[in-house]
């Protein structure tokens, strides 16, 4: 039995990769984030505004989990996406570099 599990885990792990090895990445979509998505703050907070103002060809986007962050974010004039969102889930897919900070 345990040998059909791990041929069926392997299964499973050979067509993810392969769904998934020629999906491109966009080198010019950033997405920022820290503290699991419940703050606005650190490195990744400052480097995301500097990014924002400074670099016009990139497309930098903040993902939370609070939605009065992603309000105020988006108030502001930035792109900010709620991190349980479908257009969340595609813009993390789609990314090219990404900068989590955490807390440890």
């Amino acid at each position: 039995m345990k040998k059909i599990v791990d041929m069926l885990t392997w299964a499973q792990s050979a067509c993810l990769y392969w769904m998934h090895r020629n999906k491109k990445r966009d080198n010019h979509l950033w997405v920022f984030g820290c503290w699991g998505g419940v703050k606005y703050a650190d490195n990744a907070k400052y480097l995301f505004e500097y990014v924002s103002k400074n670099y016009p060809s990139i497309r930098a986007v903040w993902i939370t989990a609070k939605s009065d962050i992603k309000d105020r974010l988006t108030n502001a004039g930035y792109e900010a996406y709620l991190s349980d969102t479908e257009i969340a889930e595609n813009v993390l897919s789609q990314a090219g570099v990404a900068f989590f900070y955490k807390q440890s």
